[in-house]
């Protein structure tokens, strides 16, 4: 199971996340404050039908927008 992370940024939800969870954190940058999105991609044209085909749906999402 993991918990999807849309906008992630400074990735400050992975900290808590992590205990429990796998985390993926998705962003349109590259790199913020030194933390690297697991996918890095334009959040309206991501195509998260076949990201939740080949991995499975997420147990939450979290959606932090700028």
């Amino acid at each position: 199971m993991y918990v999807l992370d849309l906008c992630c940024g400074t990735q400050s939800l992975k900290v808590e996340i992590e205990k429990y969870y796998d985390y993926v954190g998705l962003d349109i940058n590259e790199i913020t404050d030194g933390k690297v999105p697991n996918i890095i991609t334009d959040l309206t044209t991501w195509d998260y039908k076949d990201y939740f085909l080949k991995n499975g749906l997420p147990k939450l999402i979290w959606f932090s927008p700028p």
